[in-house]
């Protein structure tokens, strides 16, 4: 399990890892550890786009029923903060386009921070170079 919280990210959120690597282990704990970074607040990654007005789908907030309105609604880029992303990364289709408001919302809502995305890709390298539990150690080829 990681807590993003460790990692830096402002987001409570706690997200499950899983890495199989044959006949080793992987430890994502060791590489959250080296990675890990003070806890940051909500405030952080967003507060200096309170005010931003833009007609990029990214800084558009969604139409929202009179009901969801009366509920603080995060905005794509506000999200993308959230959950990590630099606002320089490009968030576009396969074919190069730029998504609609609502296929960026979901790209980014069901995105691995890059950073929980690091832990695990460390972690599995690691678990590569370690040797076998058990039996002798495989080789390429």
């Amino acid at each position: 399990m990681i807590d993003a919280t460790e990692l830096g990210l402002p987001q409570t959120r706690k997200r499950h890892v899983l890495i199989a690597c044959k006949g080793r282990a992987a430890d994502i704990q060791a590489a959250v550890r080296a990675l890990k970074r003070p806890p940051r607040p909500l405030r952080w990654a967003i507060e200096d786009l309170m005010d931003t007005e833009s007609d990029d789908p990214i800084d558009r907030p969604a139409e929202l029923s009179a009901e969801n309105a009366r509920r603080r609604t995060l905005t794509p880029r506000e999200a993308a903060r959230i959950q990590g992303f630099s606002d320089r990364f490009q968030f576009n289709l396969i074919n190069g386009e730029s998504p609609t408001r609502t296929a960026l919302a979901k790209m980014i809502g069901d995105a691995v921070p890059p950073r929980i995305g690091c832990a695990a890709a460390l972690a599995a390298l690691a678990a590569l170079n370690a040797k076998p539990a058990n039996g002798p150690p495989e080789t390429a080829g």
